[in-house]
């Protein structure tokens, strides 16, 4: 049984402890902009947003957007694979900005890094994203069940970390979106054609991932609000 993450839209989700701040990953050239929400298996019905990027203004760079934040899980190896789905759009044809995705396993705190599930990727540009609100994969180019996770063993109470961006072949510094909530019925489907911004974008491990059983509603140890 697999594992969906659902990406809420911050500005009314639930959000995050001042204590739970994981670094962004040193491989982002970019993260001036940067945001961090929560990430969650249930939809909150969060109203659809579409957080604006800009680019950096380097060929070839990578900019982070969002970081989502997962409740604490319990000890396991995470392995698999991963694949998932968000609409987004560029300003420009000539802005070749593309998605870029990097998963990893952080302690409870955020403050140690467990391990990278997922790297950044660095092959010329593919699945470009278009002037249109365009659904688009994250990672880039994943078939089947996803692309392959390396495998990382977690301790009881770390959390995992999804960071979503683009990946630029151009020197724009202007705009770009990826659209976020789960407020609708209906999720992306395992396309690039669809169009428009109403379905819920996701991230799904192929793994059953275990997390912290929940007491009297709160979750055993988690300092989230």
């Amino acid at each position: 049984m697999a594992t969906r993450f659902y990406l809420p839209n911050g500005a009314v989700a639930p959000g995050m402890n001042a204590a739970v701040l994981p670094p962004f990953d040193s491989s982002w050239e970019n993260t001036a902009t940067a945001v961090r929400y929560r990430c969650v298996t249930e939809k909150k019905m969060t109203g659809m947003g579409n957080p604006l990027g800009t680019g950096h203004g380097v060929n070839p760079s990578d900019t982070l957007r969002i970081q989502y934040v997962s409740d604490p899980i319990a000890a396991q190896v995470i392995s698999g694979t991963v694949k998932g789905q968000i609409a987004c759009n560029e300003d420009a044809d000539t802005y070749q900005m593309m998605p870029q995705f990097l998963a990893k396993i952080v302690s409870f705190d955020g403050q140690t890094e467990r391990g990278i599930l997922y790297a950044h990727q660095t092959e010329a540009i593919t699945n470009e994203f278009a002037t249109l609100i365009t659904n688009r994969k994250f990672p880039r180019n994943w078939a089947g069940s996803g692309a392959t996770l390396s495998s990382v063993t977690a301790l009881s109470e770390d959390r995992i970390v999804l960071e979503l961006g683009i990946r630029q072949e151009s020197t724009a510094t202007t705009f770009f979106r990826l659209y976020i909530g789960d407020n609708n019925p209906d999720d992306l489907p395992e396309n690039e054609t669809e169009t428009g911004s109403s379905f819920n974008p996701w991230i799904e491990f192929s793994q059953n991932i275990g997390f912290i059983p929940r007491l009297s509603g709160r979750r055993l140890g988690s300092i989230f609000r």
